[in-house]
């Protein structure tokens, strides 16, 4: 299955749009959840009995919000480590390649309604816009939270809306979308949910060095500050990786984070069997089996979290 990056590429590759061709280039190399959003959502989709047309146009809808938001997003965070290469890009240039990908979702939202049955459109439509806001927010978080302390609960909660948001839209949605009954979208978006927070909080572990610059609450140096009382001996090793992971290592707070993620995979897992009880599919079972390399992930990971980025796994936004 092209997802909507790929087909955007070739129309892009096939004009005189120069710019946005080299960009959209930048991102095809690490924009990888992008593309998981549109494998879980595509998987839903054919796992109650969508057409692969139908399913494809979901799948592509996720990844355009995905896209709109994540590129929109890296035009402030462009002074970061991971994001410096987006800076010889124009700044115009960017917000317009953003405000691309809002239009997809407009035009796929608009043909998925005709679609689908009339009972369930305004149900998948509210559910999809609560959600939608939720994770829009979810980029201002940082500006939020300045300036106050920095506290477990405050790290969770940011996880659950940066992270949890997208497993609830990107799968709860779909489900609404297709008259899955209530306890199967209750199952799958909490499954989801907490699943998305695992990844968020391993991703967090990649992002130590941004994260503190820029004021964001993840869940080491929640823990550390909690622990240690202070977080100025990590502002000031903020420019080294290892330095802050051997000042973290002090205060057990990667050991923390990796066990904090383990648990919220181990409970997507649990929610998921139960959701998956007395279904039958490939689809379903392709589904399960990305929760399980996902958990494996997270035990095997060990004190390797500094390792290149660029798995699906290892993507923040």
């Amino acid at each position: 299955m092209k997802t909507l990056l790929d087909k955007v590429y070739l129309d892009f590759h096939e004009t005189s749009l120069l710019d946005f061709d080299a960009l959209l280039t930048s991102y095809g190399q690490d924009k990888y959840m992008a593309k998981s959003f549109s494998i879980f959502s595509y998987l839903v989709a054919r796992g109650y009995k969508a057409s692969t047309d139908l399913a494809e146009k979901f799948a592509e809808t996720m990844e355009a919000f995905f896209l709109a938001t994540s590129i929109h997003d890296d035009v402030i965070d462009s002074r970061d480590d991971g994001e410096k290469a987006l800076s010889q890009h124009s700044l115009n240039t960017r917000i317009v390649f953003g405000d691309y990908f809002f239009i997809q979702l407009a035009v796929h939202l608009a043909e998925i309604t005709q679609e689908l049955n009339a009972q369930y459109r305004k149900g998948f439509l509210d559910y999809f816009k609560r959600e939608m806001v939720v994770v829009a927010e979810s980029q201002l978080i940082d500006q939020r939270m300045a300036g106050k302390p920095y506290t477990i609960e405050a790290s969770l909660q940011q996880a659950e809306e940066r992270g949890g948001s997208w497993g609830r839209l990107v799968m709860g949605s779909v489900c609404r979308a297709l008259g899955a009954p209530p306890p199967d979208v209750r199952l799958l978006s909490e499954a989801a949910n907490d699943f998305f927070i695992a990844l968020t909080i391993l991703d967090d572990l990649q992002d130590l060095t941004d994260d503190i610059a820029n004021g964001i609450y993840s869940l080491a140096p929640s823990h550390y500050a909690e622990r240690h009382g202070s977080l100025k001996l990590l502002q000031e090793a903020r420019g080294s990786k290892e330095k802050i992971k051997r000042e973290l290592d002090k205060t057990g707070s990667i050991k923390f984070s990796l066990e904090t993620a383990s648990n919220y995979a181990a409970k997507a897992n649990q929610k998921l069997d139960e959701f998956l009880r007395n279904k039958e599919g490939m689809y379903w079972f392709q589904m399960k089996a990305f929760f399980n390399n996902v958990s494996l992930q997270l035990n095997n990971i060990g004190g390797g979290f500094f390792a290149q980025k660029g798995t699906p796994t290892q993507q923040r936004k």
